[in-house]
């Protein structure tokens, strides 16, 4: 009997080992290096076996990094005009403010044609901008799947692919050491490379490369 369920376990280990694969279509996004000129292109894929016909996705990003321009091939600039063409599409973007749940949703679908031109490939190519209060370091994005449609505008894996984390490096090192290379020395930052302006009483900070407490 003790053999019995020890084979009925591995069995449904072996079962749910399968079912934790991640299925097809879904999202992936690379990470991100900010530069001196303060922005950074971020590159998110999809992975599927057959051409879908639109998705849409949220984008959670650290405060003060947001969308600046997405890439359009076809005029072969970076614009803030909502054409794109990338691997998957040519067709159009659009971006709103999720204000409840603190996301940028973006929407990607083909003009003209119904179906995206591949079923892999690149679909996004973003520009992120930093704005001057961002000090240098390590940060982390996310990437929520909201959608993927087929060609027959049928959701796929509706709440099936769970949200992708992407590292955001902003300058030309990363750290809470790299928060202290601007001009202003004696600012305090957080563990997170954060500039802080109202420090509080017995908080863990960073002053010149070294931690502090207030």
């Amino acid at each position: 009997m003790n053999k019995l369920r020890t084979l009925i376990v591995m069995a449904a280990l072996v079962v749910s080992g399968v079912a934790m694969a991640q299925d097809k279509p879904y999202l992936t996004a690379e990470d991100v290096t900010i530069g001196e000129d303060r922005t950074g292109v971020l590159k998110i894929s999809m992975v599927s076996d057959e051409k879908m016909m639109s998705t849409n996705f949220g984008l959670y990003l650290p405060e003060g990094i947001a969308i600046d321009s997405v890439y359009n091939a076809k005029k072969d600039k970076w614009s803030k005009t909502y054409e794109v063409e990338t691997d998957l599409l040519d067709g159009d973007f659009t971006q709103s403010y999720n204000e409840r749940e603190g996301y940028v949703l973006c929407v990607y679908f083909p003009s003209g044609e119904f179906t995206y031109y591949a079923a892999s490939g690149v679909l996004a190519e973003i520009t992120l901008k930093a704005n001057d209060t961002v000090a240098d370091g390590t940060y982390e994005g996310s990437l929520k799947t909201i959608g993927i449609a087929n060609k027959d505008a049928v959701s796929v894996n509706q709440g099936k692919i769970p949200d992708v984390t992407f590292k955001i490096k902003v300058g030309k090192t990363t750290g809470v050491k790299s928060a202290v290379n601007g001009a202003d020395d004696d600012a305090l930052y957080d563990l997170q490379g954060r500039k802080v302006t109202n420090p509080q009483k017995g908080g863990v900070y960073v002053k010149k490369g070294k931690k502090v407490v207030r």
